[in-house]
This record gives C-alpha cells, structure tokens and sequence, in this order.
C-alpha cells in the first residue's frame, strides 16, 4: 500500500470526543481544547506512533506545520478483518472493532481552506497525489459547500435549545436535482473511514465492539451546516460597513 493511502482523515463533532465513551484524551501536553470545538482527525491504523503520523502528514501535506497540530487518542470503529473468512467469528459479523488510535487535530478555519484548493481531478498535464477516499470525500463535499453558498442556498434557522432561549444558524440547501444528485454521490462512495464514529459500545470479553456507526448522510449534514455557518459568519465580520459619519463625511461638490 502507498504511504499516500495510509493516512486518512474523519470530522469529529463536538457532540462526539466530549462523551467520555469516546476515549478522547489530548495528549499534547500543557495544551486544552474547547468543549466547543469541531474539528478533523488525520489518522492511520497502520501507523504505529505519533512521529511516524506527522512524517506522513508532512509528506502528503507539506503546508501543514504537522509538528505544531494537537495530537489525542480516540476511539474509532474499524471493520474486523475480513481477509480470512475461515477465521472470522460468527459473533463479529455486524459488529466493528473499537480502537484506540493516535491522531492528529486540523482545526476547521485551515482545514475548510485546503479542501477547498485540494486538487482531486487528474487532468492530461497535471498529475495528482494519490489521496485517500476519506480525504477526497471531504474534499468534494467541502467543494459543494462553497458553491451552495456561492449560489445564496441558504437559509436564517432558529432552534429552541432552552424555556425561552435559541440560538440562530445558518443552513445550507440543496434546492435543485443536480444538488441531491452531487450529495448522494459523496454519500454512497464514502468509504467507512470517513465515518467511523461508534454508536454505541459493547463489552465483549474485555474488548470493545460496536454494532453501528453514525450515518454518513447525518454526519455530513451537521458538517455543512457547522461550516456554512462559520463561513457566513466570518465573512461577515471582515465586511466593512460604513457608518453615518463616515458615510456623510464626503462632501459632494459640483462642477
């Protein structure tokens, strides 16, 4: 297998690595993360140890600072081996592997940037880096993002969160068949990486196994509203507005 295909990478909502089922553990030392955060995992289940991921990270990602990235331990969903079925258990069929694996942490503002750029389509004078699917899974659907908020689908949200209290979002809409047709695609070739976040967890002989993981279809929807939302956000706060005294303060003059 090429190094280019080892590494992979998985969004993690907040909703996830705060429940302490999720075995999060950052282990950067003098570092805290928000319990707010939403952020992406590069990670590899071949590759043993933290020196060994950032020289992988480095390699296939040569503008990411890999040395200054938080590094945490996390429990994901893998498939059990299913290479020799004469030795596969009747008990495992159904079920995935819980692991605990090294990753390392991509904060969303960079990470949405370099998604977006990522060059994923080999054309007859370029060639392109074998990328992983779950990097070019996200890659597409970060592309989509962008032109969903390019085209103004979009919508102002309220959602009742406590007696008398909401908290406004903005969402993002796939208003045309075209749209859907593009999502489904993403969706159904997705590969179990970029969703391998357990649903639960089952104690099996002091080894953990899950019989599900979170749906690709609803991990993706919070992904492009939380990033359709930050997006609009942030632009709007760089926008410049001019104020009553700044917008007076030209005089017009006559010729």
């Amino acid at each position: 297998m090429k190094l280019t295909n080892k590494l992979e990478l998985t969004y993690i909502p907040t909703t996830y690595w705060n429940e302490p089922l999720s075995g999060f553990e950052l282990i950067t030392e003098g570092k805290q993360l928000p319990t707010n955060t939403n952020f992406f995992l590069l990670w590899s289940s071949s590759l043993q140890s933290e020196d060994e991921l950032t020289e992988s990270i480095k390699l296939i990602f040569p503008s990411i600072p890999a040395n200054k990235l938080l590094s945490c331990k996390i429990n994901l969903g893998k498939p059990f081996n299913l290479s020799n079925k004469d030795k596969q258990k009747t008990s495992e069929k159904g079920f995935f592997k819980i692991s605990t694996l090294i990753g390392k942490i991509m904060p969303i503002s960079p990470a949405i940037k370099l998604l977006y750029q990522l060059e994923i389509l080999e054309s007859s004078d370029r060639k392109i880096k074998h990328y992983s699917n779950s990097i070019k899974t996200w890659a597409f659907l970060t592309k989509l993002i962008f032109e969903q908020l390019n085209k103004g689908q979009f919508i102002p949200i309220l959602e009742q969160f406590a007696d008398k209290k909401y908290l406004g979002q903005w969402r993002l809409l796939l208003k045309t068949p075209n749209d859907n047709i593009r999502f489904k695609t993403i969706l159904s070739n997705s590969s179990w990486p970029v969703f391998c976040l357990p649903i639960n967890f089952i104690n099996d002989n002091e080894a953990l196994k899950t019989d599900g993981l979170w749906h690709p279809s609803y991990l993706f929807s919070i992904f492009m509203d939380k990033v359709g939302d930050h997006l609009i956000r942030s632009t709007l706060k760089k926008s410049k507005f001019q104020t009553f005294s700044e917008f007076y303060s030209t005089e017009i003059t006559k010729e």
